[in-house]
């Protein structure tokens, strides 16, 4: 019940906050907004880490539906501050249902996407301080993931994923 009334108050106060926006309050509507999908992430990590209702690949999905209806709510309202929520909400994400386990690969290609839509982002709107947040999320996961869990047996791996990860912000530089 605590979920179903977090998820559904989320997407009230999301919906609700487009009344502000078109009034032209567009600084109200987006904290509005702010506070809608925080209170979406909020549900879904408390579906999974506290209350065990879905699994993590559930909570996953759902927090990527969360984060791309942000950014496809940024393109729509061409409010990039939106685009800001989606990745704080995107980079979030792995920690929000972290298990404690190492999961390179999946971690790395689902920041590795991440990013990748940040320069489609940044290819449709000139927004590029995104790029810099998507570096910072990218490099915070990627040092707080080596200082937990790498192991020389992993480093073509790794290694594998540093280099595209620096191809993908060379090719915006």
């Amino acid at each position: 019940g605590r979920v179903a009334i977090g998820l559904v108050a989320g997407i009230a106060i999301v919906i609700w906050s487009e009344r502000f926006r078109i009034k032209d309050y567009k600084a109200f509507s987006y904290s509005l907004k702010a506070v809608g999908i925080g209170t979406l992430y909020l549900s879904l990590w408390a579906a999974f880490q506290r209350y065990g209702l879905v699994p993590n690949s559930v909570a996953f999905a759902m927090m990527i539906v969360v984060t791309a209806s942000a950014a496809a709510m940024a393109l729509a309202q061409d409010a990039q501050i939106l685009a800001v929520f989606a990745l704080i909400g995107g980079f979030t994400t792995p920690l929000l249902l972290s298990t404690g386990q190492n999961r390179e690969l999946a971690l790395f290609s689902y920041v590795a996407i991440l990013d990748l839509a940040t320069l489609v982002l940044v290819a449709v709107k000139p927004w590029r301080r995104l790029l810099v947040m998507s570096y910072v999320g990218t490099l915070l996961l990627y040092i707080g993931w080596f200082s937990e869990f790498y192991y020389r047996n992993q480093l073509g791996l790794t290694l594998s994923f540093a280099t595209l990860f620096f191809a993908i912000f060379a090719s915006r530089h």
